[in-house]
């Protein structure tokens, strides 16, 4: 009975308890480490989308007016903003902000008919569009300056002032200022 006394190997309830509290403060650390790692991922994702969505749709743009045949105008910012050409293959288009039913704006081109053919995915909410034409001499050929602030609602990351611009140069401006 007295080597049994003599010999503990055994840890205290106190050695435990301290084990266990740093083991939790370590675990809450790198739960925490993650969780910030994991929102900057999502916002970095959804600025990169917005980015996208937005460099897609000017692209669109500058194709649809470097080949109109004829562009009416081009100018305005955010309800006013407005790009009115004509194409050869597809005829009259309007580029402009459309509002969806849940109030998002959204970039969108329309038809001779007023039907919307192209745009901004809904959850890209357009901040600001505008339309600037620049001061070439010639009456004809203008470069049109086209300005696009968007921001990415479906996050809820406050991903905001994703901001695009791009000039175009055109050779058949029939608008003036």
């Amino acid at each position: 009975m007295i080597d049994l006394i003599k010999n503990k190997k055994g840890y205290s309830i106190l050695e435990v308890v301290v084990s266990l509290a740093i083991i939790a403060i370590m675990m809450v650390m790198l739960t925490n480490v993650m969780v910030i790692s994991l929102t900057v991922s999502a916002k970095t994702s959804a600025r990169a989308n917005a980015r996208e969505e937005v460099s897609n749709i000017l692209a669109n743009m500058k194709r649809d007016i470097r080949n109109a045949e004829v562009i009416k105008s081009c100018s305005g910012d955010n309800d006013s903003a407005i790009c009115e050409g004509i194409l050869s293959i597809s005829g009259a288009f309007t580029w402009g902000l459309c509002t969806e039913n849940d109030g998002t704006k959204i970039v969108c081109k329309k038809d001779r008919n007023g039907v919307i053919i192209e745009s901004t995915p809904s959850h890209i909410n357009i901040d600001t569009l505008s339309f600037d034409v620049g001061f070439d001499e010639t009456p004809d050929r203008r470069t049109i300056i086209v300005t696009i602030i968007a921001s990415n609602e479906s996050a809820k990351l406050n991903v905001k002032n994703v901001i695009q611009q791009t000039s175009i140069s055109t050779r058949n401006y029939s608008g003036l200022n």
